[in-house]
């Protein structure tokens, strides 16, 4: 499922310059109305804004320093889902949006540093089983489009037109900024699979896509089933990639797509 670039909570780790994926930075609280004066206040609002029911459980908790880890504030959720992977991914990542915003609001309020998430899903039977963990080494407060949700919806909508693909809605999921929800159909998936591992099909079908907070990508055959999800929560720095069995390379055909930038 989804990975973060790193499994450290800093976003400055020692060496390594954190990744700035949007073009500024800026506090985002303040534009997104989040007021909360601790982080189980700013949490809750985070999950009203992004209304996800399939979120059950959200904590926030200090973990105790010992030989593998350093102590600090980890935020959990937990998703409820009928089966891990295609079914779980777009909950997983609105999970994931919710954690890199709270990392981010907590900075800009001066709040305890959130040093860490854990994302696990919950089966029908009770099972828990972890699908992501770990902040990625990306900025913090970045300032991501701030373009109005029609402009983006329309930039992306001519995208998919001209990538030969039929649109079914752009919607978008309310974090801090808007993170754009994409699903489409395509006519020849194989086609579409092949054209996706190339960098620039993917600034023609989403545009500047590192400039959103995130983004959700679904493209569907001619008979309604899903056929590749791409996924990426920016402020986390998390991403994930699935591809149909019967569409993957043969070095994938029995595991999971590799994950970390666009369509992988």
């Amino acid at each position: 499922m989804a990975v973060g670039l790193s499994a450290s909570g800093s976003g400055d780790k020692p060496g390594f310059k954190p990744v700035q994926y949007a073009h500024g930075i800026g506090s985002s609280a303040d534009r997104a109305g989040i007021d909360g004066t601790s982080l189980d206040a700013v949490l809750q609002q985070l999950q009203t804004r992004v209304a996800n029911t399939a979120i059950g459980q959200a904590s926030i908790d200090t973990v105790q320093p010992n030989k593998e880890a350093a102590a600090g504030e980890v935020v959990t959720l937990t998703v409820d889902a009928a089966s891990t992977g295609a079914a779980a991914i777009k909950d997983t990542w609105e999970a994931e949006l919710i954690a890199g915003a709270l990392r981010d609001v907590a900075a800009e309020r001066g709040l305890p540093e959130v040093d860490n998430f854990l994302i696990n899903t919950r089966l029908p039977d009770g099972s828990i089983v972890p699908s992501d963990s770990g902040f990625g080494n990306v900025a913090r407060s970045q300032l991501f489009d701030t373009a109005s949700d029609s402009q983006i919806a329309t930039r992306i909508r001519s995208g998919l037109g001209d990538a030969g693909l039929t649109p079914i809605s752009v919607s978008f999921v309310p974090v801090l900024q808007s993170a754009p929800v994409v699903i489409a159909s395509s006519t020849d998936p194989a086609a579409t699979v092949d054209a996706s591992h190339l960098y620039p099909w993917w600034t023609k079908v989403l545009g500047d896509f590192n400039n959103y907070e995130g983004y959700y990508f679904e493209l569907r055959d001619t008979s309604g089933k899903p056929f590749l999800i791409s996924t990426a929560a920016h402020r986390a720095g998390s991403s994930s990639s699935w591809i149909r069995q019967d569409l993957r390379l043969p070095q994938f055909a029995t595991g999971a797509i590799a994950t970390g930038g666009a369509g992988g």
